[in-house]
C-alpha cells in the first residue's frame, strides 16, 4: 500500500506548476493562495452559490471552496511557504485556523491532495467527514473518496507525523505507514 502512495506521488510530481508564478508580495499570516495550475480550477467565494474560474495568485479565505476538474491540477501556497498539490476531481474548502498559532485548515470533500513542506514542520489541520488530520509532518499523500455517500480516507505517511482522530480514537502515523 505505501508503494501505491510513492507511486501516487511520483505522478503528481512529474507535472511542475507550469503556470506557477512567484509572488511579490508578502503573506498575511493567514493566506493561502493560488501558486499554480494546469487545467481547469474553479473556485466558490464565501457567501456565494457561484463557481467561477480562478488564477494563478488568486488569494483563498476562509469558507472559500475550490475545486479541480478532469485532467486538472493544483497548487496552494500556505503563508509560511507550505505547498499542497491537489490533484483533478478534487473539492475543498478553506478552514479558518483552529487556534491563534494554527494555520488556515482544509475540509476535504473529495479527492487526492500532498503535501510537502522541507523546513520546519507545517501544522495544517485537514477535516473529512470521517476523520480529522492534524499535520505535523513533511511529506504526505490523502486520498478521500465517496461512493453510495460512504467516505473512505487514504493517508500514506511519506515523511514525518500525522493524527488522524475521529469519535473512535486517535492513530498517529509517522515514516512510511499507512
Amino acid at each position: 500500500a505505501w508503494i501505491l502512495a510513492v507511486a501516487v506521488w511520483g505522478l503528481m510530481a512529474l507535472a511542475g506548476p507550469a503556470k506557477a508564478q512567484p509572488s511579490s508580495q508578502t503573506a498575511a499570516p493567514d493566506e493561502i493562495r493560488v501558486l499554480g495550475f494546469d487545467g481547469t480550477i474553479e473556485i466558490k467565494l464565501a457567501g456565494t452559490d457561484r463557481w467561477i474560474l480562478t488564477t494563478t495568485n488568486q488569494v483563498l479565505a476562509a469558507s472559500d471552496q475550490l475545486r479541480t476538474r478532469a485532467n486538472s491540477q493544483v497548487w496552494l501556497r500556505w503563508s509560511d511557504r507550505s505547498v499542497v498539490k491537489f490533484g483533478e476531481l478534487t473539492e475543498i474548502e478553506i478552514l479558518p485556523p483552529q487556534d491563534p498559532e494554527a494555520l488556515p485548515g482544509l475540509h476535504m470533500l473529495k479527492g487526492l491532495l500532498s503535501f510537502f513542506h522541507r523546513d520546519k514542520p507545517g501544522r495544517i489541520r485537514v477535516i473529512t467527514r470521517g476523520a480529522v488530520a492534524g499535520i505535523e509532518g513533511t511529506e504526505f499523500v490523502m486520498a478521500v473518496d465517496v461512493l453510495d455517500n460512504q467516505e473512505r480516507t487514504t493517508l500514506s505517511v511519506i515523511d514525518g507525523k500525522v493524527a488522524l482522530s475521529n469519535p473512535q480514537g486517535t492513530l498517529v502515523l509517522t515514516n512510511s505507514q499507512q
